[in-house]
């Protein structure tokens, strides 16, 4: 996991404007009212931590040590307590039906193994527990290049 340093500098930058008009709405959407103890997978540089309710308890897993630093910084200035562990989605290092909420935004396009990575949320997540996600699929041609 060596994490990519320019990537999580201008993460937010460049994604500014497509927060403040769509992401940002349905990141309230998927997290304003998540409850009890909540998982979020690739937590990037914190971008969904101000849309999640007070009474929930967030951890938060992030492999790329520059994002998980933003995300560190972002939790602070929120002041939200935030459990950060560094590790991928397809190696969770949680107990078995832990979690009341699965949160993934814009994360399933970067992981090494989408079918192991799911299989990990649903092994955490508790049975009456919910997986909550907002997710893209890669473009063609240029677009999914830039996306690479």
């Amino acid at each position: 996991m060596k994490g990519h340093r320019w990537f999580a500098a201008t993460y937010d930058l460049v994604n500014r404007w497509g927060e403040r008009r769509l992401l940002g709405p349905l990141r309230r959407r998927l997290l304003g009212n998540a409850t009890g103890t909540v998982l979020e997978l690739g937590a990037g540089t914190g971008v969904s931590f101000p849309y999640y309710p007070r009474a929930a308890t967030i951890v938060a897993t992030e492999p790329d040590p520059f994002m998980l630093r933003r995300a560190r910084r972002r939790a602070a200035q929120l002041d939200l307590p935030v459990r950060f562990v560094r590790c991928t989605a397809e190696t969770l290092p949680f107990a078995g039906a832990t979690f009341d909420t699965v949160a993934v935004a814009l994360v399933l396009c970067t992981v090494e193994d989408l079918p192991q990575s799911l299989a990990e949320a649903r092994r955490v997540l508790k049975p009456d527990g919910t997986l909550r996600f907002i997710e893209h699929v890669r473009a063609d041609g240029f677009a999914g290049e830039v996306q690479d």
